[in-house]
């Protein structure tokens, strides 16, 4: 179901003779008003960096849907962090900017205002070039923001911890993963484009989202030295320390 990006109310379109097929946050918050104030179900009306009471007003979603959202975004973001930070340690700027856009709009989604910001922050330093110095403040600043909606998501649904998924996975598809970065190396090494596309598409399988972004942002480019470092990074962050 298609989520409505959470808007301010300053935001918010104030146009009500729209088709019928647009949907109008302000008019079904206006809905929601007359017929009484808006039912958080078991969850409060917030939390510490989430609005819930806000959130639901715009979403048209039931109770049980949005923790369904607040599940998911913890799992697509578990690594945000970690992925930003590589993309700073080794100045990948198109990368760095793409993760904290999808940060701040998947922060919007579920009403963590304090989190979208820190990460719309760190998107306008790029866009903005800013001195690098200050680069460092907004990523604590982000990374403090984040934790505190996990911790706040965390309090009112349950989300299975990751690290059991890769026990479940054992040795063996750590042995495969290292065959499929070898022979995807090799193909950087040799600079083959029809390699490179196929092993890209095996190593898929075994990589995030993020990783994948990261390689094909340099392979498009027929870059393969500079795809080669990163593959090497994330080489040694999964093989060698697969925990």
């Amino acid at each position: 179901q298609t989520i409505l990006k959470f808007i301010s109310s300053e935001e918010r379109p104030l146009d009500t003779e729209k088709p019928e097929t647009v949907v109008s946050p302000v008019k079904y918050k206006t809905e929601k008003s007359a017929a009484g104030a808006v039912d958080t179900g078991d969850l409060p009306a917030a939390l510490p960096g989430i609005n819930i009471y806000e959130t639901l007003s715009a979403l048209d979603i039931e109770n049980s849907a949005f923790k369904r959202i607040l599940a998911g975004f913890i799992k697509n973001n578990k690594d945000t962090i970690r992925d930003i930070r590589r993309a700073f340690d080794r100045k990948d700027w198109e990368s760095f900017q793409q993760i904290a856009h999808s940060l701040k709009g998947s922060a919007g989604n579920i009403g963590a205002d304090r989190l979208s910001k820190a990460a719309q922050n760190l998107e306008a330093s790029i866009k903005e070039k800013r001195d690098i110095s200050s680069f460092p403040e907004l990523l604590d600043e982000t990374e403090d923001a984040l934790n505190q909606v996990f911790q706040s998501i965390q309090s009112v649904v349950y989300v299975p911890e990751t690290d059991s998924l890769r026990k479940e996975e054992g040795s063996a598809d750590i042995k495969q993963l290292a065959a499929v970065l070898k022979q995807l190396s090799s193909a950087f090494e040799n600079a083959d484009p029809e390699e490179v596309k196929k092993n890209m598409e095996a190593v898929g399988r075994y990589l995030e989202h993020s990783d994948i972004q990261a390689l094909e942002s340099h392979v498009n480019n027929y870059d393969y030295d500079k795809a080669l470092k990163i593959l090497k990074e994330i080489e040694e962050s999964k093989i060698a320390d697969p925990h």
